[in-house]
């Protein structure tokens, strides 16, 4: 019958993997998690009125957040806030299907989040840009929080190791029921994940204690 001590070698020799895990290279929840340099800006297209975009101390999930607002006036109305990070570090590793991003969301309507992602190699917007894509989020209810979540992977060329992340949330009169309307999204807990490959053990050298064990015990 073989002991603790060769069974326990033998499942090291076999797996040979240690997992790695997961660790925040940001994580913008307006309750300082994000401590680099922050900024907000906006953009807007049509004709709303009583546009804003604002940080927030409460509303939250929870407490702070983020938030946008439009009053419509016509079917062709749009509104996007910018959340910008740009002093971004840690996110050393080259390979996008290893990140994921995530954020919480809560609007006034079922309406869809046109989010474009983009990020540059420098701090400040500087240098050449890495990210430039738009993806689409669609709220399944209106005022109920909602998280949404992309592996970086899934973006065609997308380098994550960018110094700058912007985020331009943006909402449309056209899917957010038209004009005459005030819509208002909030947006919280901006989080971009690593989730590195188990780390490979050298198995040569496993192999060598696995069979002084052995040796040992017989």
């Amino acid at each position: 019958m073989k002991s603790r001590y060769q069974l326990a070698a033998m499942a090291i020799v076999l797996g040979g993997f240690v997992a790695t895990a997961p660790a925040q290279v940001f994580n913008q929840n307006f309750d300082g998690g994000y401590a680099g340099a922050f900024g907000t800006s906006a953009y807007s297209g049509g004709s709303p009125t009583a546009t804003a975009n604002t940080v927030l101390a409460s509303g939250g999930n929870p407490n702070g957040s983020w938030q946008e607002t439009m009053t419509t006036t016509s079917w062709s109305d749009y509104y996007g806030g910018q959340v910008q990070l740009m002093t971004v570090s840690g996110n050393t590793d080259p390979n996008p299907s290893d990140y994921v991003l995530s954020f919480d969301a809560y609007g006034s309507q079922a309406g869809n989040i046109q989010l474009g992602l983009q990020s540059w190699v420098g701090n400040y917007f500087g240098g050449a840009q890495l990210i430039n894509t738009t993806l689409n989020d669609q709220l399944t209810a209106a005022n109920t929080w909602q998280t949404f979540s992309v592996n970086l992977g899934t973006i065609a060329g997308a380098n994550p190791t960018g110094a700058t992340w912007q985020f331009n949330v943006q909402i449309n009169s056209w899917e957010w029921n038209g004009p005459a309307n005030t819509d208002t999204l909030t947006i919280d807990n901006v989080v971009l994940t690593v989730i590195p490959e188990p780390t490979t053990i050298s198995l040569a050298g496993l192999g060598v204690a696995a069979l002084w064990f052995f040796r040992r015990k017989v």
